[in-house]
């Protein structure tokens, strides 16, 4: 028996805790020997980390050193996966693609694999804490030492997947694919791989092993599978065959009888009948199928007649001002649909959004954040489907911009900088309470729409801030402690109120800006109240012992303080996010442009420039 095909497997699960050494080594023989008998090429998928726990990495590697290097019976064209970057700290997955760890780690792969040279290293996950040209050039320097023939990625995007092209040969590309998980190809991963000749592996085929018996209760399948007189799993691998690009499937297991079962499945092709009824039932298999050029339709005779109609997806930050902009459509008669609004998940919307234009209408606006194509696919394609053009309007505003909104919300709606329990509970209400994390959340996911995705056009919608007119305040703002006062014992804020001065140079500055009426503020970072090395009460008599040492000056002086610990922001009061300086400027209704900061380093330096203070360098 002879087949063109290339089979997969993935060795992880043969790692798991209480999966005896023999029983591993017997499956990996198994599918050495169920493949070679096909005739069929097979790719063997491990890794450093697949591991029982964090300290046996290499586990894996070393299980299929010792299988190959037994096995006796009749061999095929056989390639090794293996992939680096990844670490497991106390059991914690985290990644690391420092190019002296992807070198290390490699050199470490290449002696557990026994091998002159790894047949596919790839890079187990992008590390953000590393640039990822970083780590794609440490790839390249291990294939010019010649310890790797190839290199890829796994888990990345499709600018992710550009940028590296940019930088080396990428041969493949590892990523979630079943007919259960089409984020990647509705991302565009599995076209961006055809149209650059890479090879696309797809990791979890079946789901996932956590989610393998979801697979195999699934109403769809179940009726395909009774249509054609397969089984489910050998449905789901089959679909995968349907790609229009270079696949290879890597399910796994740990029993030898199901890991033949998993390489013979994908030596099947569905015919034309079962894969349109697959193509009927899963998006997944359709994807696979239909190249995103095909799906898109034609113009209409409405449109060509010069008659307003479409989807728009409008997205942004959170908090970037799209219901502001949303308005704009709404007056030229578009139907709104808002996830914040009817609660739920992005399907759900979509699955509104199907309803919607099959009840007639056409001319339909969606505002969210959209920050990943496979998100924004889920609505371009359901209007394909009814015929409709998709526009794209991308609100061009800021982190920066988009975080003064979010402060300028909060305290509109909830009365002040609300942080930890409180925001956590008002957001549970009001979708437009959260914390910081979710906009750098955002920025760290988001994919900037692109002509490829099938828009009709792509609108960059600039932000411009506009305060009240009636904001015309000008104000002295100092950092309290540094600026304007020090301890006397040397803390970096004072303890007692027998620790408190006053800096001269921040008195001047005081005495100078309220001649020129200027109001005079301050503001302050406390983290030693959450710390528990300061109390409130000796926080609040320190700042009426300040007001008592600076006389009049003191009385007039409007203090605002943040007493959250260093770390992941939690609240939106911690320099240089936006938060005191917001509520000054709402509370005086200033103008910022109109006002001064004065601090003592790069952190307040940012928070002024970010809202629009002159900032004088007090360090």
């Amino acid at each position: 028996m002879s087949s063109d095909k290339t089979v997969g497997f993935g060795c992880m699960q043969l790692s798991r805790a209480g999966v005896a050494r023999e029983h591993a080594i017997a499956t990996l023989h198994a599918v050495l020997e169920t493949a070679a008998h096909a005739g069929a090429a097979l790719l063997l998928d491990t890794a450093d980390v697949y591991a029982p726990d964090d300290d046996a990495v290499g586990h894996n590697e070393a299980l299929v050193a010792e299988a190959l290097a037994s096995y006796r019976g009749e061999r095929g064209a056989l390639r090794v996966a293996t992939k680096g970057g990844l670490t497991r700290p106390g059991g914690r997955w985290r990644a690391d693609g420092r190019a002296q760890a992807l070198s290390e780690a490699c050199e470490r792969s290449l002696a557990r694999l026994g091998v002159e040279a790894i047949d596919l290293y790839l890079l187990h996950a992008v590390d953000p804490r590393t640039a990822l040209a970083t780590s794609v050039r440490a790839l390249a320097k291990l294939q010019a030492r010649g310890l790797v023939r190839a290199i890829g990625l796994c888990n990345v995007n499709v600018g992710q997947i550009e940028e590296a092209l940019a930088l080396a040969p990428i041969a493949a590309v590892q990523v979630s694919v079943s007919l259960l998980d089409d984020a990647a190809l509705r991302g565009g991963v599995l076209e961006t791989c055809r149209a650059r000749g890479i090879e696309l592996i797809a990791h979890s085929p079946l789901g996932g092993a956590k989610r393998v018996p979801r697979l195999l209760r699934n109403r769809k399948l179940a009726d395909v599978a009774a249509s054609c007189g397969r089984g489910a799993i050998e449905l789901a691998l089959g679909a995968l065959s349907l790609s229009q690009a270079p696949l290879v499937a890597i399910p796994g297991s740990a029993a030898a009888e199901h890991a033949r079962e998993l390489i013979a499945a994908q030596l099947w092709t569905p015919d034309e009948t079962t894969a349109h009824a697959l193509g009927g039932a899963f998006d997944a298999a359709r994807f696979l199928r239909e190249p995103r050029a095909s799906r898109r339709p034609a113009p209409s005779a409405a449109s060509s007649a010069g008659e307003e109609q479409g989807v728009v997806l409008l997205m942004g930050y959170p908090a970037a001002g799209k219901s502001t902009e949303v308005a704009k459509w709404v007056a030229r008669g578009y139907q709104r649909l808002n996830r914040d609004e009817r609660g739920g998940t992005m399907a759900k919307l979509a699955r509104a959004l199907d309803r919607t234009l099959a009840a007639g209408a056409r001319r339909v606006v969606l505002d969210n954040t959209f920050a990943t194509r496979a998100t924004r696919d889920l609505f371009i394609d359901v209007a394909w489907r009814h015929g409709l053009q998709v526009r794209c309007a991308w609100l061009d505003t800021s982190l920066e911009q988009a975080q003064i909104n979010a402060v300028l919300r909060l305290i509109e709606r909830h009365g002040g900088l609300l942080a930890g329990d409180a925001l956590k509970q008002a957001g549970k209400r009001d979708p437009s309470a959260f914390i910081p994390a979710v906009q750098f959340d955002y920025r760290r996911a988001l994919e900037p729409p692109a002509p490829d995705e099938g828009y009709a056009a792509i609108e960059r919608v600039p932000f411009e801030r506009r305060w009240p007119a009636h904001y015309r305040g000008k104000a002295l703002i100092v950092e309290l402690d540094g600026v304007l006062r020090r301890s006397v014992a040397g803390a970096r804020t004072p303890r007692s109120v027998d620790d408190v001065a006053l800096i001269e140079a921040g008195v001047r500055l005081l005495e100078q800006h309220a001649a020129e009426g200027y109001q005079l503020m301050a503001t302050a970072w406390l983290p030693e109240l959450e710390e528990g090395a300061l109390d409130i009460e000796t926080a609040t008599a320190c700042l009426a012992r300040t007001r008592e040492l600076l006389g009049a000056l003191g009385a007039e002086l409007d203090v605002r303080w943040c007493g959250h610990r260093a770390g992941p922001a939690r609240c939106w009061c911690r320099k240089p996010l936006p938060g005191l300086g917001v509520a000054l400027v709402m509370a005086h209704q200033l103008d910022p442009s109109r006002c001064v900061f004065a601090g003592k380093n790069s952190t307040e330096q940012l928070f002024a420039e970010r809202l629009g203070f002159r900032y004088l360098d007090m360090g």
